[in-house]
């Protein structure tokens, strides 16, 4: 999501963050997966954890990509003040 939030610069700190932290988790899952499968299986709590983690971790950047998204797209005219007439 991060990489398709257009409404943010590319180089963007808040757009970056959820990017690099997406690549880095799913390289951390491939290594684990292919380099040492059996820590998985010392308990049910092991991959458990971890998926709650992961998903956890990816609903909370999600979140604040969208608040920062949706402040830099807010109008700059409060809802209730009314707009000049148009003559």
């Amino acid at each position: 999501q991060a990489l398709a939030s257009f409404t943010l610069p590319l180089r963007d700190p808040r757009r970056m963050a959820p990017m690099l932290a997406g690549l880095g988790v799913t390289m951390a899952w491939l290594g684990l997966l292919s380099y040492v499968p059996k820590i998985f299986w010392i308990s049910r709590v092991i991959p458990w954890s971890m998926m709650a983690a992961t998903v956890a971790a990816t609903v909370f950047l999600e979140r604040r990509l969208d608040k920062d998204r949706v402040a830099q797209t807010a109008p700059s005219t409060p809802i209730n003040e009314p707009l000049a007439a148009v003559s």
